[in-house]
Parts: C-alpha cells; sequence; structure tokens
C-alpha cells in the first residue's frame, strides 16, 4: 500500500506540472535565441537563418503569441531583431554556449520535432525528472513524498516546465549530482563537473560542490574534477564566443539593444550600483525569501550537525544563489529553484525530527 501511495503522489505531481506548466507554455523570447543558435549550428547564416528561425516560431505559436514576440516590451529591439539577419546572428552567442540544451533541441529535430516544440518539450520532459530527483532525495532524508508536492509549487518548478530555457535540464542534473554525492556515490563528482554544459553559470554549483568534496573526500578525483569543469568552462566560452560578464550584464540591465556585439558598456559605477540596490531590496520580497528566512531562524535555535545534509542541502545552496545573484542580480524564479528546493527540503528534515524540550524562561 505504502508503493502504491507514493506512487499515486509522483503520478498526481507529474500530472499537477503538466497542467500548470506544459499545457499553457510561456513561448517566452529566449525561445528564439534558442531556435536560432540550434538552426546555427547547422550551418545557417544570413538571410536563411533569419527566415528558418522564425518560420520555425511561427509553426509553434498562435497570432497573438507572434505579435508579441516581433514588437512585445521591447518592440524596437524585437522587431530589429526579426527583419535584420545580422541581429539576429549576434544575438547567438548569448544562447549557444547551453550546448547540451542545444545539442537536445537538435536531437529532437531530427526525430521530426520543430526546434521550437522542442525547446518546450525538454523543459517539461526535465522538470519532470526533477520530480523523480527530489523523490530520491526525500527518501534519502526520511521524507515522506508528500514533500515531493510541497516543493515542487513552493520552489517554482511549475515555472520550468513552461519555459523555452535550460533551466530545467541544469536543475536535474544539480539536484541529481547532490543527491548521488548524499548517497556518497563517485558518480557525483562526474555529474558536478559536467553541469556547465547545461547552464554555463552552474559551474559556480560544480566549483562549491567539488571544493566540499576536495575537503572531505575523495580528494584526489574532486580535485582533478575541479580542474575539468574549470576547463570546460573556458573552452565553453572561447570555443561559442560568448560576450563575456560586461556585455551581457549591460545588455540585460541597461539596454536590450540588437547588435550585442558592438554594445559598449556604461562606465559608470553609479549605474551598477543602482543593479544591485534595486535587486537588493526586491530580493527582501521575493516568495522564496521565507524560505531562508525559516532556515535562518532554524539554525539560530536547532545548532544542527554540519554533516553532508547540512552542507549539501543547505549552505553550498545558499552559497551557490548568493554568488550567482552577486554576479548576476537578475531575480527571475528559474533562477532560484535548485537552491530554493533543497532548502525547502532541509527545512522540512529538520522540522520533522523530534525536537528537543524547550528551555523554561529564565533557565
Amino acid at each position: 500500500m505504502r508503493i502504491l501511495g507514493n506512487s499515486l503522489i509522483l503520478i498526481a505531481t507529474a500530472l499537477l506540472v503538466l497542467q500548470l506548466g506544459a499545457r499553457w507554455p510561456a513561448y517566452n523570447w529566449d525561445m528564439i535565441g534558442y531556435v536560432a543558435a540550434a538552426y546555427h549550428k547547422d550551418g545557417l547564416r544570413g538571410e536563411a537563418l533569419l527566415q528558418q528561425t522564425y518560420a520555425d516560431v511561427r509553426q509553434q505559436v498562435d497570432d497573438a503569441t507572434y505579435a508579441e514576440l516581433l514588437a512585445g516590451r521591447y518592440p524596437e529591439y524585437r522587431a530589429t531583431v526579426a527583419r535584420d539577419p545580422v541581429a539576429l546572428e549576434q544575438q547567438v552567442p548569448l544562447y549557444s554556449i547551453r550546448v547540451a540544451y542545444i545539442e537536445s533541441m537538435r536531437l529532437l529535430k531530427r526525430a521530426g520535432m520543430t526546434y521550437a516544440a522542442a525547446s518546450h518539450v525538454i523543459s517539461v520532459t526535465f522538470t519532470l525528472l526533477g520530480i523523480g530527483a527530489l523523490a530520491l532525495l526525500c527518501l534519502q532524508r526520511g521524507l515522506p513524498l508528500l514533500a515531493v508536492p510541497i516543493i515542487v509549487l513552493g520552489a517554482s518548478h511549475v515555472v520550468l516546465a513552461g519555459l523555452s530555457t535550460p533551466d530545467s535540464m541544469a536543475c536535474f542534473f544539480a539536484l541529481l549530482a547532490t543527491w548521488l554525492l548524499l548517497k556518497g556515490h563517485h558518480a557525483g563528482l562526474v555529474v558536478a563537473v559536467l553541469l556547465p554544459l547545461f547552464r554555463t553559470d552552474y559551474a559556480i554549483l560544480s566549483c562549491l560542490l567539488l571544493l566540499y568534496r576536495l575537503f572531505t573526500g575523495p580528494r584526489g578525483l574532486a580535485a582533478a574534477g575541479l580542474l575539468t569543469t574549470l576547463l570546460l568552462y573556458g573552452v565553453l566560452n572561447a570555443t561559442h564566443d560568448h560576450y563575456g560578464w560586461l556585455t551581457v550584464f549591460n545588455f540585460t540591465f541597461f539596454q536590450y539593444v540588437p547588435f550585442p556585439a558592438d554594445l559598449t558598456p556604461s562606465s559608470q559605477w553609479q549605474d551598477y550600483a543602482g543593479v544591485y540596490s534595486n535587486a537588493a531590496q526586491n530580493l527582501l520580497t521575493h516568495r522564496h525569501a521565507i524560505f531562508y528566512f525559516l532556515a535562518f531562524l532554524l539554525l539560530r535555535r536547532l545548532r544542527p550537525a554540519r554533516d553532508d545534509a547540512f552542507m549539501l542541502l543547505l549552505v553550498i545552496p545558499v552559497l551557490f544563489l548568493g554568488a550567482r545573484l552577486a554576479l548576476f542580480p537578475l531575480l527571475q524564479d528559474r533562477f532560484f529553484v535548485y537552491s530554493s528546493s533543497l532548502v525547502l527540503l532541509w527545512l522540512m528534515g529538520q522540522l520533522s525530527r523530534p525536537q528537543p524540550p524547550a528551555r523554561p524562561l529564565g533557565g
């Protein structure tokens, strides 16, 4: 009966994700960038790349969505990219560096899908796989699987299912690496090394996980893994003509320009300070902030053991999120999912354990 009950919980959670996230895709602007990057990898350039990219996207979306993709929030930028082959090609380095996501799209294209459809199918698939990874983590920590739908909804996994981005893929493999490391499997080190293939900013998490294992063992494998992941990160940036942090920061926070290769970054420190100031204020009201606040309160009250679970489920996820936001303070839910999932799981694990009796007042 317990196996049946757990199975029904996971099936219900998967159906919830499919209903809330997969049934109504976001068809976000990034879909165009990833479709263009895939066709660029196929060898298309110039006008052929432009025409094929937008024909692929047009086949996937309705009239209203397509009109939004051509104008939307930044009409001049989007309209220029839609009509100028040079502008579209200059978007490609912003997306082509997500190697595993692009190659997965190309694989599905060979199976008969459009690239736009493939981008969404991948997000749904890895969000569902993420549910499985969360279930494994809950079982490893002795939590009932009723915790899984709470984490899925609380940490915004549903959001990932609707997006045409590599975030669900990166989140799944990060959760898998965490579970393997908690189990003491060396395979966790291998998965950690490969995380930059899914999102290059996950190189931060790779380094944190490998540095932790460098101090706790196996040190030789962890040291080799750390060097490998740093080399992989460097190769990915060098071989995909990435614009670098400064250009991408200016492009994202100051002005979406159709020709990012020609962008001149701001030299005014006040501009950057303003971005971080706004992010710091908004972070306090972000819906995931409550998990971190509760974890802080619980830490002060319980003083839990500094074991693998403490490091891998709380400390490293918090450090990863903090470092990521320090480098790129974009407060979209998709950037919080991995860290918030594990912090919420850690919280539930602590609250489910018998607690010592409270101290008497004045004791």
